[in-house]
């Protein structure tokens, strides 16, 4: 291979690496891709007859901020205390969010236990929290007609958060619960400051209620 053609190879690749980098989920994985793709671009400016030095210096900035970052985010992580139950539903619902990140949306809410009979929203009414059923179940009625009962792991009460608006359903405890809860404005704050949990969530979000929406069938036009 000629030597001008391995040379456009390296200043190609290190493009290629950065778009690489803004396809990742993971914020370390991208950090890494960009210092890598960093290291690349300063090869390729290396090679040149006439080295561009401002390019180098910024390079090397960049290359600092991440690889910082990285250490920043790989000591909190090793401070992250979570739970079996919710390290299992970190792997299971949130494998895109980092441990930092999932802590975060943890601590922003509360473990509930939920006993048979408890509404926890009334169709018509205004929801005050979205929960993450983890165990149990509860039964989804409209119009005093029960329509389906939850099963595993679900949301209850995010067409309230997502569209701003009352219940749609009602939702019945029928079996013993613990659900993860967050109080709307708590939840509304941690989005606006995290781009990346915001993401996730309304991802998951979504993805639950779409399968909600087909297993309730044309009876229904949305979740509690």
């Amino acid at each position: 291979m000629p030597a001008i053609a391995l040379v456009d190879l390296i200043g190609n690749l290190a493009f290629v690496l950065t778009c690489v980098a803004y396809t990742v989920k993971d914020i370390v994985w991208l950090r890494t891709l960009s210092i890598v793709s960093s290291l690349t671009w300063m090869t390729y400016l290396f090679t040149r007859a006439e080295v561009l030095w401002i390019s180098v210096f910024w390079n090397c900035v960049f290359i600092t901020i991440n690889a910082v970052r990285i250490l920043l985010l790989y000591r909190e992580s090793r401070a992250i205390k979570l739970s079996e139950e919710e390290r299992a539903l970190h792997q299971t619902l949130f494998p895109q969010l980092s441990l930092v990140d999932f802590a975060r949306l943890v601590k922003a809410g509360r473990w509930v236990a939920l006993e048979p009979g408890t509404v926890l929203t009334e169709q018509g009414k205004p929801v005050r929290d979205v929960m993450l059923a983890c165990d149990g179940a509860a039964s989804i009625e409209i119009d005093g007609r029960t329509i389906r009962h939850t099963s595993g792991l679900e949301f209850l009460g995010e067409v309230s958060f997502l569209t701003h608006d009352v219940a749609s359903a009602t939702v019945r405890v029928a079996t013993p619960m613990r659900c993860l809860a967050w109080s709307h404005d708590a939840l509304r704050a941690l989005l606006r400051e995290s781009l990346a949990i915001r993401f996730a969530l309304r991802s998951v979000m979504s993805g639950d209620l779409a399968r909600k929406l087909k297993e309730s069938g044309p009876r229904t036009q949305g979740g509690p």
